[in-house]
């Protein structure tokens, strides 16, 4: 399979910007900077780098740059703190028993963003669980800026991704995650090409939503506005 996907044209028609809604989730310290607790803990019990989550990274600085030249409904950026005390009691007792660290300090460790930066403008959600929408105002921001489409991007893939996706599209909002704007710890002998990424939020890229490249949604964009 193709990395690039080309669009039905029923999917490019739901991609207007000004009914669209960049979410930026968990691209923080704590979860992509290889010298925070969490990345070391899994690096020395799993294995796992963090090198694919660099280089999404850096792709989601340059895709924010690129969309800051349309008329982007809004762009959010929402930060986990991701505490025992702030967890519900089933993953704070897994946590305990997988012997996880203590990841964000709302204001301390873990807390600065990670290669990107909000603008001006750009609205940002604290959240206490993986789903940016559950206990947060999100999808109250998305309705007040008439947000039919949103595009999901950040880390981890398969965790707050991943819930986050689930929720929207079942909220009714047409859901992008472009499949290389995100991704998960890694190994070296398995680089997260999109086509991994697709595997790894399957249900996403097989039913719930779309996974095109991101350089497809700015094609899109571009054609959109020229028009």
């Amino acid at each position: 399979m193709d990395e690039e996907r080309s669009l039905d044209s029923r999917v490019s028609n739901v991609l207007k910007p000004e009914e669209t809604a960049i979410i930026v989730v968990d691209v923080m310290d704590g979860y992509c900077n290889p010298e925070e607790p969490l990345p070391k803990f899994l690096e020395k019990t799993t294995g796992v780098n963090f090198i694919d989550l660099d280089k999404a990274a850096e792709s989601i600085v340059t895709f924010l740059a690129a969309s800051r030249k349309y008329p982007i409904a809004t762009t959010v950026f929402v930060r986990m703190v991701e505490r025992p005390e702030n967890l519900p009691i089933s993953i704070r007792l897994k946590m305990e028993i997988d012997g996880i660290p203590p990841t964000v300090v709302q204001g301390g460790q873990g807390w600065n963003y990670y290669k990107v930066k909000p603008f001006s403008g750009d609205y940002e959600i604290i959240k206490y669980r993986y789903d940016s929408f559950m206990g947060t105002d999100l999808d109250n921001h998305l309705k007040k800026h008439n947000v039919k489409t949103v595009i999901i991007v950040g880390g981890h893939a398969s965790i707050c991704v991943d819930s986050t996706a689930r929720t929207a599209s079942q909220l009714g909002y047409h859901t992008f995650v472009p499949a290389d704007l995100t991704a998960d710890p890694g190994v070296l002998d398995n680089p997260q090409t999109p086509d991994v990424i697709r595997k790894h939020l399957e249900t996403i890229d097989s039913l719930m939503g779309y996974m095109p490249l991101s350089s497809t949604i700015l094609n899109v964009w571009e054609k959109y506005i020229t028009k």
